[in-house]
């Protein structure tokens, strides 16, 4: 992937930590996954902690043969599905320190960004804008490059502070293959 390839980064944030931790523990050599809003220049999302997996799908649609009779149906080719990929990401603001010495709130921080992807750009915008943003997840030089859009997000939050305040979560993020060609306004048909 070359570097017109790659869309504008979100700004890494940048949380202050607890005091047992040193500065430099803040932002360590490994590379951080990273979900790039397409539509939205330096929008997105910088995983806290990289996925311990990543799933990617791709299926084909078969259906039985009219004619078909018996166990062993006739299959006829009808389409093929875009990729998904699903991973999840955990997030922890306990050790942050916040406004007022508390941690920060991890909805706030990570998960509110993630759920924003899903929402509509602009709904009383133009035509190809009344759709939720494309994303790109970038990872490393390795991983193949993924444009799609964000399907679903799930979160369980797993820590709170005595206030209610959440300091932990993992989200399991899906998302659903697209190119760009997908949200071009298409020409009516007479």
């Amino acid at each position: 992937m070359s570097a017109d390839d790659l869309p504008t980064l979100p700004t890494r944030p940048t949380y202050p930590l607890a005091s047992r931790h040193s500065p430099q523990d803040a932002d360590r050599v490994l590379k951080k996954l990273v979900i790039a809003n397409l539509d939205k220049s330096n929008e997105g999302l910088w995983a806290q902690y990289n996925p311990k997996e990543i799933q990617v799908d791709k299926s084909a649609s078969w259906s039985p043969s009219a004619t078909s009779k018996g166990d062993h149906p006739e299959l006829t080719f009808t389409t093929s599905n875009a990729r998904t990929l699903q991973l999840e990401l955990f997030f922890d603001t306990f050790e942050t320190v916040g406004p007022g010495g508390a941690p920060f709130d991890v909805h706030k921080q990570y998960v509110e960004p993630l759920q924003k992807m899903m929402l509509v750009m602009d709904e009383a915008g133009d035509e190809d804008r009344r759709r939720p943003p494309r994303v790109m997840i970038l990872w490393g030089d390795d991983l193949p490059k993924f444009v799609g859009v964000v399907e679903s997000v799930s979160t369980k939050y797993t820590m709170f502070m005595p206030g209610g305040r959440p300091v932990r979560a993992t989200c399991s993020v899906k998302l659903i293959e697209t190119s760009r060609e997908s949200f071009m306004r298409k020409p009516k048909r007479p």
